[in-house]
């Protein structure tokens, strides 16, 4: 399979969008890299926020060898993502390095080509898409395309989602560490903020009874103002306000996520729905731009401070009597700090901590293989010197208590999944 979506219209790509993105590709790239075929691949196989957000490029296809180009060839998490995205279409992935401007010509003509092919015909693609530009760009106003064509490309496993009814951008292979369960409050930009008209319970709805464990679980207070309001509104607002409005957008329902993009003189942020991008703030003065950032971190409760590299964290909150997962990451980009949000509820929140715990259990499975091989690396040692048999081992009582408590969590353990 060559074109795994077969009716776009090659003749369309004009020649001025060809020779650009060739450009930036040197040697026998030129003659065999296919632009319609790299616009088709990421229509179907490797989504545009997949490509933002790991820095790669599907390139062309040969048999059945995908050939990747990736801005940090040594990102493993990224070639572990488009690995396992690749092998159930029965293609090897071929990774090979590609400059960042080349990335950024690549997804902006995409962007732009999309975006021209919407306006002609956007009755047949799509309904209810606002304005928007996306990333690598500062002048690019385009919509998203279908998001039909594309319908599985969710979190960390794309194959154990199919039960989930709202797909997602990917994430990290990695799990980011988890913060408390009462995190101190997020800040407001007012004394005393009250919940959106989204967040309160209809009138003549019975609120569902809340299990003890959500209970502790702080509420997410927001105020938004504008929501009715054209998204270019809040370019006008202070950080802290602006960041209330995000937020609210982002949490009206399904899984929703904001980037954060910093260009050379100016911020950028795009929020997407399921996927889809919705609308975007463009052209943030820097200064406010950096606000903004602070007043995410502040929200994360990560130190205010530039991030040399990638950081995550994660908080917990109730919204609409619901729990709502917030997850961050902030890493250094080329012009300066950048950041992403995402918001899991529902399903997908349930199944990224079954994921988790998945994780946790084989992580201990692995910590007492390895306490079984040092015990057994003692005793060994212990009785290969003569007169180490007999020796008072110290760490002795520790251990033993240690084991315990462990024998006692498990016994808990047990406990709590009888009826």
């Amino acid at each position: 399979m060559v074109y795994p979506l077969g009716d776009r219209n090659k003749s369309s790509l004009s020649d001025t969008v060809r020779q650009r993105i060739l450009s930036q590709f040197s040697g026998d790239w030129v003659s065999r890299l296919d632009v319609e075929q790299t616009f088709v691949l990421i229509d179907g196989v490797l989504p545009f926020e997949a490509c933002l957000y790991y820095q790669v490029l599907p390139l062309f296809l040969d048999g059945n060898r995908l050939y990747l180009g990736m801005v940090s060839p040594n990102d493993t998490a990224a070639a572990e993502y488009v690995r396992r995205i690749v092998s159930y279409l029965n293609y090897s992935l071929v990774p090979r390095t590609i400059s960042y401007e080349a990335l950024q010509v690549a997804l902006t003509s995409y962007l732009n080509y999309t975006g021209n092919q919407q306006s002609g015909d956007s009755a047949k693609r799509r309904d209810g898409l606002s304005y928007g530009h996306y990333r690598h760009t500062a002048n690019t106003r385009t919509e998203r395309i279908d998001q039909n064509v594309r319908p599985t490309l969710i979190l960390d496993d794309e194959e154990e989602f199919g039960a989930i009814e709202h797909p997602t951008i990917p994430e990290p292979v990695s799990p980011p560490p988890r913060f408390p369960a009462n995190p101190a409050p997020l800040p407001s930009p007012t004394p005393n903020p009250t919940e959106p008209q989204e967040a309160i319970e209809p009138p003549g709805r019975n609120p569902p009874s809340l299990p003890p464990l959500i209970d502790t679980v702080l509420p997410l207070q927001i105020k938004a103002n504008y929501l009715s309001s054209p998204v270019e509104i809040l370019a006008t607002l202070s950080a802290d306000e602006m960041l209330q409005e995000l937020l609210a957008r982002v949490l009206i329902s399904g899984i929703g996520r904001l980037y954060f993009e910093c260009h050379p003189h100016s911020g950028r942020v795009l929020w997407s729905q399921n996927g889809v991008l919705q609308s975007v703030l463009d052209s943030l003065p820097l200064p406010l731009f950096k606000e903004l950032l602070n007043a995410l971190k502040r929200t994360a409760q990560v130190p205010p401070v530039p991030v040399t590299q990638p950081q995550h964290a994660e908080i917990e909150r109730l919204y609409d009597r619901a729990r709502v997962l917030l997850r961050f990451r902030f890493m250094p980009g080329n012009y300066g700090e950048e950041a992403t949000l995402q918001v899991l509820r529902g399903a997908a929140l349930r199944f990224y901590e079954k994921q988790q715990l998945t994780k946790l259990k084989r992580d201990a499975i692995g910590i007492a293989k390895q306490l079984q091989t040092k015990l057994n690396e003692i005793r060994d040692r212990a009785y290969a010197e003569p007169g180490l048999a007999g020796a008072k081992f110290d760490a002795l009582p520790t251990l033993t208590q240690l084991l315990q408590t462990i024998e006692e969590q498990l016994d808990n353990l047990g406990a709590d999944k009888l009826p």
